[in-house]
């Protein structure tokens, strides 16, 4: 269907730039065709000179690429072109990051949330740095305190700082509160089971463990047929398989 639709407005606006910034965002996001993405940015470039949002998908591409400080740059002339569009300040968080700059990635998470203060990724972002530069501060706690509690990354990032902080049974508790006894974000996918695995490993149960691991690899299985492209599962399973001693 997002194929068709971009066909049609390819037919309908051939020389809109629009509509080039548009499917580039979609080659690139969909199907991480960069080559294909910078060639629909690059005709877009010429209707849209100095677009932040342009900006702003390139430096995307930079920052996979490992192009960090080049991304970072990109991101500084998208902010002083939108400077009310947090969007760009919360990557521009996300880049800093990357590049261990701590202090300056959570000034532009706080100029995020003057911007959108209603909005997760900044507060996200935020407590990301912080726990990445000091540990489990309590700075960390708080900024994903602020994060909406159903947000899927509010989960991910309990568990790192609780774990990092020894507050193993916490830890149990937020896993076992699992929805349907899954966690699932865009970068991976685990049925609580493994996540209790790991914990119990920490509190030196290794038969507890060891039979978690093995009653993940069954969870894992039965949903791998569904998502066989999926490299979220196969992962999962890999580490599932690994820890049950049947790699």
């Amino acid at each position: 269907m997002a194929t068709r639709a971009m066909e049609k407005a390819i037919a309908l606006g051939p020389e809109d730039p629009g509509v080039h910034l548009a499917i580039g965002d979609y080659y690139n996001w969909a199907f991480r065709d960069k080559q294909k993405a910078m060639e629909h940015w690059s005709i877009a470039e010429k209707g849209l000179p100095n677009n932040s949002d342009l900006i702003h998908a390139r430096a995307m591409v930079m920052l996979t690429e490992g192009r960090i400080q080049e991304c970072i740059t990109e991101l500084k002339k998208a902010v002083e072109l939108s400077p009310r569009e947090a969007g760009n300040f919360e990557e521009l968080s996300w880049g800093y990051m990357w590049a261990h700059q701590f202090p300056e990635a959570i000034a532009a998470a706080d100029k995020a949330i003057e911007l959108a203060p209603d909005e997760n990724w900044p507060y996200i972002y935020r407590g990301m740095n912080l726990y990445c530069w000091k540990g489990p501060v309590p700075e960390a706690y708080t900024a994903f305190d602020m994060v909406d509690h159903e947000h899927a990354w509010y989960t991910w990032a309990m568990l790192n700082l609780e774990m990092a902080d020894g507050k193993i049974e916490a830890a149990l508790d937020r896993v076992a509160a699992l929805p349907d006894g899954w966690h699932k974000t865009k970068i991976e996918v685990y049925p609580a089971a493994l996540a209790e695995a790991f914990l119990r490993q920490r509190l030196g149960e290794t038969e507890l463990a060891k039979q978690k691991f093995k009653e993940a690899v069954m969870l894992l299985e039965k949903e791998l047929p569904d998502h066989p492209k999926d490299a979220r599962y196969h992962s999962a399973l890999g580490i599932a398989l690994a820890g049950a001693g049947q790699g």
